[in-house]
């Protein structure tokens, strides 16, 4: 695996995190409006492990 993929999967995985816990606290806070933040979340799984 290269150094500009492995870069790119950390890269990925942390904004997963981001765009979870945002989802999250939008889903505490305002729960009419998390699905606003699914398909950052969904996307950034997708592409850290590597299906697209």
């Amino acid at each position: 695996m290269s150094e500009a993929t492995t870069e790119r999967k950390s890269s990925d995985w942390l904004w997963f995190l981001i765009s979870t816990a945002i989802c999250l606290t939008l889903l505490v806070l305002a729960p009419e409006y998390f699905w606003l933040a699914l398909p950052a979340v969904l996307t950034f799984f997708v592409r850290a492990l590597g299906v697209i």
